[in-house]
């Protein structure tokens, strides 16, 4: 009876195996798009800052510093297509990627400041506060 046994594991084993390497497959692809997907909006918000640290600054600039952080680290989408929105109050970075029937897209705005414009303001302000205080 034992020996019986025996073929029934091989058999279950034959039809499980499969299964194991298919949600195992599965689990590396989701690995994969989301380091992706991460390395994509870390570049992304970095351009963006980048760009608005500067009162102007051009697009391809911004596009080159772009291809420049992602360049060599993607694991999975291997077509890049990136915008750059340059507008006075913020810098948008928008970049689609995509491979086969999978696509991802990431948005980073960040607003553009002045913080030469803030400290003077608030000396102005301190310095109103002092001559009050007299």
């Amino acid at each position: 009876m034992r020996r019986k046994l025996r073929g029934v594991f091989t058999i279950e084993v034959a039809y499980l195996f499969p299964l194991i390497m298919l949600v195992f497959v599965v689990l590396l692809y989701l690995l994969f798009y989301y380091h992706d997907k991460n390395v994509l909006l870390g570049a992304a918000h970095e351009t963006a800052a980048y760009g608005a640290g500067f009162e102007e600054t051009e697009k391809e600039i911004l596009e080159d510093y772009f291809t420049a952080r992602v360049k060599g680290k993607l694991l999975l989408f291997t077509k890049l297509e990136k915008e750059t929105v340059i507008q006075k109050e913020k810098v948008t970075v928008t970049c689609i990627a995509s491979k086969d029937l999978l696509s991802l897209q990431v948005e980073c705005s960040v607003n553009q400041t002045e913080p030469e414009d803030y400290i003077r303001s608030v000396r102005k302000i301190i310095k109103l506060g002092e001559g009050r205080g007299k």
